[in-house]
């Protein structure tokens, strides 16, 4: 249906600027486009990706129900075609959430498998491999994803440094993060993880502003909630980053 795909390009062009209200409106156009084609697997997996973005960034509380839905249909997707790299997506970064990281990593590598050339695939496996704790094997995807797309979003950027990070090369983490802050102040990724690094070094004014940037995003931010939803499979990875955030002030 040609108004169902218009209403899927409106939607990703929302959902690319990665806020709250961007994500919430970009899934409110995938589920007009599915209202006029209930059989468009595209649009079924990007609702599931909405989902599992507001997981991610602690827009929605993760519960069974919000997983069930998102699982439904990025699945209902996949009926519809097997070999749909959105879906794969969007399922890598579910079984992600849910700290399902061997799952995780399989998809990951099914998507690139079938999609040796879909760049964002190889992004989201870096991104996995992260907090999957391979942060040097997270690079080497990185760079495939970079050298596949060269115009590359501020994303790419965010787990770039979010590896470096976790490698203890906090000098150019530091500097891909605020590189991402640049291009766009609105994504909480790179102002937790900057805010993390910062506690971690003592620069505690450094910290304590980025707190505040934090706060204005999530009003509602609390470590006990953070620390239940970032999905780091090592508890040092885990520890550092909480214990950052702590030296910043933000609440418990």
């Amino acid at each position: 249906d040609p108004q169902a795909y218009d209403l899927l390009l409106k939607g990703l062009e929302m959902f690319r600027r990665f806020t709250a209200e961007t994500n919430a409106e970009a899934r409110s156009l995938f589920k007009q486009a599915l209202e006029l084609d209930p059989d468009f697997a595209r649009a079924h997996a990007d609702v599931a990706l909405t989902h599992a973005l507001d997981i991610q960034f602690g827009w929605s509380v993760a519960n069974a129900e919000l997983f069930e839905n998102a699982f439904g249909h990025a699945q209902r997707a996949l009926e519809l075609d097997d070999k749909l790299v959105q879906a794969l997506f969007s399922l890598s970064l579910l079984h992600m959430n849910k700290k399902e990281h061997d799952r995780a990593l399989q998809v990951s590598q099914r998507m690139v498998s079938l999609h040796p050339s879909y760049a964002d695939g190889y992004a989201q496996f870096a991104q996995m491999l992260v907090y999957a704790g391979e942060p040097e094997e997270a690079l080497d995807k990185l760079q495939t994803a970079m050298e596949l797309n060269p115009r590359h979003s501020f994303f790419y950027t965010w787990i770039e440094g979010h590896a470096h990070m976790m490698l203890g090369n906090t000098k150019r983490a530091e500097e891909l993060f605020l590189n991402v802050i640049e291009r766009n102040a609105f994504f909480p990724g790179a102002h937790l993880t900057l805010t993390a690094l910062y506690g971690n070094e003592n620069r505690l004014d450094d910290a304590e502003w980025q707190a505040v940037e934090i706060l204005n995003l999530r009003p509602q931010f609390s470590l006990h909630t953070e620390a239940q939803r970032i999905p780091y499979r090592n508890k040092s990875h885990l520890e550092y980053y909480i214990e950052g955030l702590r030296a910043a002030g933000l609440p418990e």
